[in-house]
């Protein structure tokens, strides 16, 4: 593993806690001599994202969103997806952030939500999950940690495009009618 994208990850934290989970799951990915280390990384890494996602989309903002509908598969009706959508646009429509400011929803979720379902492969131990290769594990943890940072980069990229925009009247005037549409 790479240091590059741990320390860009760990720059982007502004919580104490997820400083400390964070660095705890590279603790974790570095004990070479513990076969559980996939294991513990996945567990501690998918822990992490869960917690900054809760943290940048908390549940009320969510529920106050146009766009939201709560998915009946799920436990209290929010999923990662949910988060993950509300990060990158807040509580603009998809349409609205993908046609007046060019941000690419799916695209900018996909690569988070792919690499936390690589880690989900490993979070439960049997002999495919148990002293997993090196290499395999280093690619699979660089491309969950350099997502997740890309994710909260997106996410401010995404907020100073909008401000930018807004300080248009035309966009303005198309905002208030998105906000109007279900």
């Amino acid at each position: 593993m790479t240091n590059t994208n741990a320390d860009r990850l760990r720059a982007k934290l502004t919580r104490p806690f997820h400083v400390a989970l964070f660095d705890a799951t590279l603790l974790s990915l570095r004990d070479l001599r513990n076969p559980l280390r996939a294991t513990n990384f996945s567990n501690g890494f998918r822990e992490l994202t869960r917690n900054i996602l809760d943290s940048l989309a908390p549940k009320e903002e969510l529920q106050a969103s146009p766009w939201f509908k709560p998915d009946p598969t799920s436990r209290d009706g929010f999923t990662r997806r949910h988060r993950i959508q509300y990060v990158i646009h807040g509580g603009l429509s998809t349409k609205f952030a993908e046609e007046e400011l060019g941000i690419d929803v799916d695209g900018e979720a996909k690569a988070l939500r792919d690499a936390v379902d690589k880690l989900n492969k490993f979070v439960h131990v049997n002999e495919a999950t148990f002293a997993i290769d090196s290499e395999q594990l280093n690619e699979i943890s660089e491309s969950a940690i350099e997502a997740l940072a890309d994710l909260i980069d997106c996410a401010a990229n995404c907020r100073r495009s909008l401000c930018d925009h807004l300080e248009s009247p035309r966009v303005l005037r198309r905002l208030q009618l998105w906000r109007m549409e279900p």
